[in-house]
């Protein structure tokens, strides 16, 4: 049979494969069972698969680096001999076939690319001396050291030859094989009817020959999945009588008795004798093979989206870097994408409606890329594009530009629109010492500095961007002791009643004075107290140090009345099945009243887990503990919360405040939020309050609170007893 190349390239290298799993083992794996993991199930795949998995160097004499435990069975080599003696193959292949396998191999090697596919039947000798015939499948692939070699299977084809050759001899002999074959047979007239149909193919359909002998083709077989797979219905494969698919795999969806589907592959061959047409064809079941695609397929994609993975999109940026050198004029670019506020639709919608919209995304940006371009989902809502062959940096902005343009345009996810910026950093590998890990750094860095100057853009990498890094580094290695070194304070903004402006209470806020970089913006070191995990100990030290400011409130100004004091809480403080005995502990180690505390939430800090915040927040109105939310109106669902959780007060955001007293439609939000709020017989707190036309404009729509700069400014405690002092003596 002659050798035939093709230039498929296929998805994934089965020596990363091999390397990846551990298909080192020698002997048969058991078989899989729903415990295993993947890389448990890939070993009992290969291992249990017909074929001979091989790896080998390019020519006849090349050293086989792996080869699976069925060459004992099949030829009676373990595998570590087969291994270790370079030349045992060419030793073993038949004299009539050794020039001819050996001269193929030599000129295949010496043609060779990656991405080709090569067939070849020939016999090989047993270690019993038995000749066996064997079609030798095999691509060639480079590893990630730029190295070729061949990736292929040794089928066992000699009942095959056997039955060809008995066909020729004699109708009694054909029958004989047929019957004993290893692989269903079955053949069919030109009308699609059933004429032949031996004993595996009883086992495989679950059809008795009798009952098999007058089924129709689309009996055994799904037509529509036919017609989609093949581009022709059966009827016009029947026409042709199969011999345009002659001896080549033809791939169906089959159908057993019971009415359940598995994947098969016919061989397909015709055969006329006295005028009488006969498509002939050998079915083999394989489910295994399709599993093992499966599970090669999930090693290497996201499985939400289908995309390329981290592990695949590093590889082929190396395999693009290597090609580019070959080039000194081409340009590799790597584009790394990061959805701006995907947070909130996750905290909001909840996680459902998030991968909802990250496959909306996947699906937009594959058609910003070329058909030869690597677009992959590197995690949560991280996006990498690698593009090859550009003319310079020009072409990576480009694409940058067009993803931005085609994400302008709103989701619609939950019947609700929700508009999607992305910030992007661009990488350029321009030199021949350049690596993946470094492009793929360098984009990430230029990633985080578009976010920084705004979101919704993009940058370039530059090496001076990197020192941007390095400060964030150093800023999380500093929080970790600005506890302990006494850096964090907390200071109190108070709110008071907008009927006469008399103080109600104070909000406490964490505020970090940094040794060297003196006062560090609460939106700078937040975030990464909650990345760090520091939030759950930082929140316990603000929650006591202002419960006892609180304490202190009352014994010295007892004019005032009992202040209430809010304190705001993360949602990992919210997660920690400790945090309810916490509180109850430190309230009552101060001698607060419970009432006089208000745990200000955002809606974030509720939607990580429903349910279990939930259970928190009515353990903590057991207690006496009033909640707030805090932010309203910034989220998607804010009124589901309302009525979900036990609010009792609603913080307006300084969004609805801030033109109010300006505009004759300025209450056109502030409104309808203030009356629903009123509807529910929750009190309600607007934000940044700034002047007094904005405080009679809350007074008229009937807002009970106000905090903001024209009352105070966040105070420390020290500061703070002498604006209390002055409230005092007015009284």
């Amino acid at each position: 049979m002659e050798r035939a190349a093709t230039s498929r390239r296929r998805r994934s290298r089965l020596t990363a494969l091999t390397r990846s799993f551990g298909l080192g083992g020698q002997s048969p794996a058991p078989p899989p069972s729903a415990s295993q993991r993947p890389d448990e199930r890939l070993h009992t795949i290969v291992s249990g698969a017909r074929g001979i998995i091989y790896i080998s160097e390019l020519g006849p004499l090349g050293r086989w680096t792996y080869v699976s435990p069925q060459i004992e069975e099949i030829l009676g080599f373990s595998p570590s001999e087969w291994t270790s003696d370079p030349g045992l193959w060419a030793r073993q292949l038949h004299p009539d076939d050794r020039s001819r396998v050996l001269a193929e191999e030599e000129a295949d090697a010496a043609s060779s690319k990656p991405g080709q596919v090569f067939e070849s039947e020939y016999r090989i000798l047993t270690r019993s001396g038995v000749s066996r015939w064997l079609r030798d499948t095999a691509s060639i692939v480079e590893t990630e050291d730029g190295t070729l070699v061949w990736s292929g299977v040794l089928t066992d084809v000699t009942e095959r030859r056997a039955i060809e050759e008995a066909l020729r001899a004699s109708e009694e002999r054909y029958r004989t094989v047929v019957e004993t074959a290893s692989d269903a047979f079955v053949s069919i007239d030109e009308d699609g009817v059933v004429v032949e149909w031996n004993r595996k193919a009883e086992e495989t359909f679950g059809w008795t020959r009798d009952e098999a002998i007058g089924l129709r083709l689309t009996d055994t077989v799904v037509p529509e999945r036919f017609r989609a797979a093949h581009g022709r219905g059966v009827e016009g494969f029947l026409r042709t009588g199969g011999d345009d698919v002659g001896g080549r795999g033809l791939e169906v969806t089959a159908l057993r008795q019971d009415g359940s589907e598995f994947p098969a592959e016919l061989s397909v061959w015709l055969t006329v004798s006295q005028g009488v047409r006969r498509i002939n064809a050998f079915v083999r079941d394989t489910s295994d093979r399709k599993a093992l695609e499966a599970v090669t397929h999930r090693a290497f994609h996201d499985p939400l989206t289908d995309l390329a993975n981290r592990a695949l999109f590093t590889e082929r940026v190396a395999a693009a870097l290597s090609r580019r050198a070959d080039s000194s004029t081409a340009t590799v670019a790597v584009l790394l994408l990061d959805l701006d506020d995907f947070k909130t639709v996750n905290d909001s919608l909840g996680h459902a409606a998030g991968d909802e919209l990250l496959v909306a995304v996947a699906a937009r940006l594959r058609s910003c890329v070329r058909p030869g371009d690597t677009l992959a989902r590197l995690a949560g809502d991280e996006f990498a594009i690698l593009l090859e062959d550009l003319d310079g940096r020009d072409s990576a902005v480009a694409v940058a530009k067009r993803v931005g343009a085609r994400l302008e345009a709103p989701f619609e996810i939950d019947a609700m629109e929700i508009a999607v910026r992305a910030s992007i950093g661009i990488s350029l590998g321009q030199s021949s010492d350049d690596r993946p890990e470094d492009l793929m750094r360098d984009a990430d860095v230029a990633m985080y500095a578009a976010k920084a100057r705004g979101k919704g853009g993009f940058e370039v990498f530059a090496a001076h961007m990197r020192d941007a890094v390095v400060k964030r580094m150093e800023l999380k290695g500093d929080l970790r002791h600005a506890l302990e070194r006494g850096e964090l304070q907390v200071h109190y903004q108070p709110y008071v009643t907008l009927d006469d402006e008399s103080l109600a209470g104070a909000e406490a806020l964490l505020r970090w004075h940094h040794a060297e970089r003196g006062i560090i913006p609460p939106a700078d070191f937040i975030p990464l107290a909650e990345e760090m995990g520091l939030i759950v100990p930082i929140g316990r030290w603000v929650l006591g140090e202002a419960c006892g400011q609180a304490v202190e409130w009352g014994r010295r100004w007892p004019q005032l009345g009992r202040l209430t004091l809010s304190v705001n809480v993360s949602a990992r403080q919210l997660q920690d099945r400790r945090f309810v005995g916490e509180v109850a502990d430190i309230v009552s180690t101060h001698g607060l009243s419970t009432e006089q505390l208000v745990l200000e939430l955002t809606e974030s800090s509720l939607v990580e887990d429903p349910d279990q915040a939930v259970g928190r927040l009515l353990e903590l109105r057991e207690l006496g503990i009033r909640l707030a939310l805090d932010d309203f109106g910034t989220g998607y669902s804010s009124l589901g919360y309302l009525q979900r959780y036990p609010i009792e007060i609603l913080k307006v955001h300084r969004a609805f405040v801030a033109e109010l007293g300006r505009h004759p439609d300025e209450p056109a939000l502030a409104k309808p939020i203030l009356q629903l709020a009123h509807h529910l017989g929750m009190k309600t707190i607007a934000e940044g309050v700034e002047d007094a036309a904005q405080v009679a404009a809350l007074r008229v729509l009937g807002c009970g609170y106000g905090q903001g700069y024209y009352f105070a400014r966040p105070l420390p405690a020290t500061e703070l007893g002498a604006f209390l002092d002055e409230r005092a003596r007015r009284l």
